[in-house]
């Protein structure tokens, strides 16, 4: 194959040749850098695929370097180490700009910018290339003639000059900007890649009003860490311009190190902007939302009904959250904050209802998935009932549904909530005597319903043969009706018992039903 790529090169002119050297060029390269491999070539056919690779070699310095700024990591020869592959990747880069910049002038590094396909490096190489600021502004100049928009080249060569020479670059703009050079949106982009911190935002802000709105509107947001006066002035700077999701970016890792106003601000300010933008909602914002929840969660200076008031606005979003949401816990702890979640559900039994208007149906979506995923019996501690706070809170909740004429639903979801009580300890039967109590001391068919109701879906998806019938569910009513025989002393629970036993019998009688009709069909 060599031989035949060394009587094939000596007839390649024009792309084709610079094609062929490109390919040998990458092909040594990486050869050479993992010579260890199995795979790699031996020295020998290496080296003649060098005179090759320096025969087909471009005359165009610009053809020659251009590969160091196509690709994030170009293999280079004999560099294994990830460490020093940056180190020698950016020695290399810049040695590179340097020969051009010292043969071409600036018309070549600003061809390389917008010939390459990551233009960044190049700006960092030419900002490591000088020794002062003055050719980075003519770089600019050049760049920005004529009303030209900065790109990823002349954002990050103005990063890199202020990094290096600092007020001596700033002065630069500092002129631009005063003598109409340069427009507030150019010089604005100018400094977005710049260092987070007060000496840049102080040096935004110095510029004026419009230098300032359009740095802010357009910045992108970063995770820092900061103090507390930092953070304050970021968040009070995105907010300020609409922008609270990038302020959530900018805190959420980590948000230990952000003041929980601050987060709570956010978070408050977010939801608007979520509900105005719903198209802004991906997995990295979701994410960065669980996150800031996470942390709030853990921090006593945050009073535990504005943690969740907060869950609920973004209960959405929050759906595969890892572990318990506040709000859940705090269901079965205030019953005003139950029937306020029942509200938000479900008209009143009677009377005119409001107009439902699109955020009214999002709450609604929200307050229904939370009421569904309430699965925490109220009064428990430590897998122990206490009945007197059970008593307390559901006999509230009855009460306070009663007044927004919500009774008959209130029931029902106090009885969803039961559901999830653990078996007795004392003679194994479900439900536990605390339970059994509380439905002859309540007395409501509604809340029996909802128990009942609620043990059915607890059983979810259940797979079985095709002509199985119904056996699971005369399984599930034998054992429903042991444990109503068991709680024969509380005549309602036995009851409640008996007919969900008489429904799952019904069920496997269907079951046994349509297997039969499978049988006949099969």
């Amino acid at each position: 194959v060599i031989d035949l790529l060394e009587a094939f090169s000596e007839k390649l002119s024009g792309s084709d040749r610079k094609d062929v050297w490109s390919v040998l060029r990458a092909e040594v390269n990486r050869n050479r850098r993992f010579q260890d491999a199995d795979w790699a070539m031996g020295e020998a056919d290496l080296n003649r695929l060098d005179a090759i690779v320096a025969r087909l070699e471009p005359k165009e310095m610009m053809t020659q370097i251009a590969w160091l700024f196509d690709d994030y990591h170009p293999d280079l020869p004999g560099i294994k180490d990830v460490e020093q592959e940056l180190q020698q990747l950016s020695i290399k880069r810049k040695e590179a700009v340097q020969r051009l910049y010292a043969a071409e002038g600036i018309s070549g590094v600003l061809e390389l910018a917008k010939s390459t396909k990551l233009p960044t490096f190049v700006g960092y190489a030419f900002a490591e290339t000088v020794d002062s600021a003055a050719p980075i502004d003519a770089a600019l100049e050049q760049s920005l003639a004529n009303g030209g928009q900065p790109g990823e080249f002349e954002v990050a060569l103005s990063s890199a000059a202020d990094f290096r020479f600092g007020n001596e670059w700033r002065s630069c703009i500092e002129t631009r900007l005063r003598k109409g050079e340069w427009n507030p949106v150019q010089i604005a982009q100018l400094m977005l890649a710049w260092r987070d911190e007060f000496s840049t935002w102080n040096f935004v802000d110095s510029l004026g009003p419009e230098v300032e709105a359009n740095y802010w509107a357009r910045k992108q947001p970063r995770p820092m860490k900061a103090d507390e006066s930092a953070f304050e002035f970021v968040v009070t700077k995105y907010l300020q311009y609409g922008r609270a999701l990038a302020g959530l970016d900018t805190v959420w890792y980590p948000a230990s190190s952000a003041p929980s106003q601050i987060l709570i601000r956010l978070l408050d300010a977010a939801v608007q902007e979520i509900n105005a933008k719903p198209d802004v909602v991906n997995s990295n914002l979701v994410y960065h939302i669980e996150q800031v929840f996470a942390d709030l969660r853990l921090r006593s200076d945050v009073a535990r009904i504005d943690i969740a008031t907060r869950e609920y606005a973004y209960l959405p979003l929050l759906a595969h959250s890892e572990g318990e949401l506040t709000i859940h816990s705090l269901l079965a702890e205030d019953p005003s904050l139950f029937v306020s979640v029942l509200c938000d559900v479900f008209k009143p039994a009677s009377g005119e209802e409001a107009e439902i208007t699109k955020e009214r149906q999002a709450q609604a979506t929200a307050g229904y998935r939370l009421l569904s995923e309430f699965h925490k019996v109220p009064g428990t501690k430590n897998s122990e009932i206490d009945p007197d706070a059970l008593k307390k809170w559901v006999t509230e909740v009855r009460e306070l549904a009663g007044q927004k004429d919500r009774s008959a639903i209130a029931d029902e979801y106090i009885g969803h909530a039961l559901a999830y009580a653990p078996p007795d300890d004392k003679d194994g039967a479900w439900p536990h005597r605390v339970i059994r109590d509380l439905i002859e001391d309540v007395a409501s068919a509604k809340m029996e319903h909802g128990i009942a109701i609620e043990r059915v879906n607890m059983r979810g998806v259940t797979t079985r043969g095709p002509y199985d019938g119904g056996d699971q569910e005369r399984a599930i009513a034998a054992q429903v009706r042991q444990w109503s025989d068991a709680a024969s002393a509380w005549p309602r629970t036995s009851r409640m018992l008996k007919e969900m036993a008489a429904g799952w019998e019904r069920d496997a009688e269907w079951h046994d039903i349509r297997a039969r009709q499978d049988q006949i069909r099969g």
